[in-house]
């Protein structure tokens, strides 16, 4: 938290929250978290797509 500027609640979301608060994170705060472990966006996540019906 004091590293990366966030909000307790925003850490939170990232760590508890669901499929729906995920899909709404905010791409600053994902940034964020890139900078303070200097890593690249796809080392913080991986999409998989639905199956088509």
């Amino acid at each position: 938290m004091e590293k990366s500027g966030l909000s307790r609640n925003a850490i939170n979301r990232l760590y508890k929250g669901t499929d729906e608060e995920m899909k709404s994170t905010n791409l600053k705060t994902l940034i964020s978290l890139c900078e303070v472990f200097e890593c690249k966006l796809s080392d913080l996540l991986e999409f998989t797509p639905e199956p088509k019906k």
